[in-house]
């Protein structure tokens, strides 16, 4: 995996007004690296924190949730066997909530039951008031489990729009995991920041990746197509992977779950304001030494790593590629 993640990365263009496509420095692929490598640490019990200080914060953020969000991809579940998923959906209790997509669009549901038709287990489940469909293990990838109950089913639906840039995604990551990524929510990373410059990063950043079958030429995208940032979705039914919050928002509304999403705390007003917040998620933290408030996060930072960081530490980040101007300090500590 960590070869396709190299790849990936190292093949993503970025694509200039004259429309030029620029191999992204290393300094940037450095930085989605970084987002890979938490991605991969697991430990029961343990946190990992890494603090960056950069010349600029320019992208910075959106490089390393672009590192997550590729790493995520690749490490998601390939549904070329279908029995896990279609045994798992099996199980579910009667009126548990879904999600059926078709043609684009996405649809609410339920589970009704598991059935036999022409001698093959199926998965019944309500899509409208006296409608119900039959979905063997082949149709199983139609079925997404909903965060959130579904109170009722209406009599007709139209469904949701949830097309996106598809062809970029299958050019990469091909047509199954670029399907579930896009019809499956999950919060892999949320960035607190500049929300105004952070939109214009993700939005107005024009990127490109060469074709598979001719590498001169590409097929063009922005950075939310793999940011997928909750707040920038232009349907509320859309399928989202990143959540962006303003550094100076005055409160923050309960988030569940996090056991899986990386925090990154891009400048030091959101890390001084919100970091215990946060104290069982894995972290980024990127200071920019241009920042009026950049002594102050580093002299945080400093005080979290004397003092909560395991000094029996078996993980070891290869500093090897580390580029000129960026500095990096990394602790492991306990989750509490």
């Amino acid at each position: 995996m960590q070869n396709d993640f190299n790849e990936i990365i190292s093949n993503i263009r970025y694509v200039t007004a004259d429309k030029c496509f620029i191999i992204i420095p290393r300094w940037a692929t450095f930085l989605a690296e970084l987002g890979n490598t938490i991605c991969s640490y697991q430990h029961e019990g343990k946190r990992l924190v890494i603090g960056v200080s950069l010349p600029t914060r320019s992208h910075a953020a959106v490089l390393c949730a672009t590192g997550i969000i590729v790493s995520k991809i690749l490490i998601s579940q390939n549904l070329s066997d279908y029995n896990e998923y279609f045994e798992k959906i099996c199980q579910l209790e009667y009126g548990t909530s879904l999600f059926y997509i078709e043609n684009g669009r996405r649809y609410k549901a339920f589970f009704e039951e598991v059935t036999f038709y022409n001698n093959q287990k199926r998965i019944k489940i309500k899509v409208e008031k006296g409608t119900s469909y039959l979905i063997n293990k082949e149709m199983v990838s139609k079925i997404i489990l909903s965060e959130k109950h579904i109170s009722r089913i209406p009599k007709a639906q139209k469904g949701y729009n949830v097309s996106t840039n598809q062809s970029f995604l299958k050019n990469i990551f091909g047509e199954e995991r670029a399907s579930r990524f896009v019809l499956n929510s999950s919060l892999e990373s949320i960035i607190f920041g500049p929300f105004g410059i952070l939109k214009k990063e993700t939005f107005e950043t024009s990127i490109a990746y060469p074709l598979e079958e001719n590498q001169n030429k590409f097929i063009k995208a922005n950075f939310n197509d793999l940011l997928r940032v909750k707040k920038l979705l232009l349907s509320p039914a859309a399928c989202y992977r990143t959540e962006i919050f303003s550094a100076n928002r005055r409160e923050l509304q309960e988030i569940s779950d996090l056991k899986n999403t990386t925090i990154i705390f891009d400048g030091a007003s959101g890390l001084l304001k919100w970091f215990d917040r946060f104290s069982s998620s894995n972290i980024i933290i990127l200071l920019d030494r241009t920042d009026a408030r950049y002594d102050e996060g580093i002299a945080f930072m400093n005080k979290e790593y004397l003092s909560k960081r395991i000094y029996e530490s078996n993980f070891s980040l290869n500093q090897k590629e580390l580029q000129p101007g960026i500095e990096i300090m990394y602790y492991e500590e306990n989750k509490y």
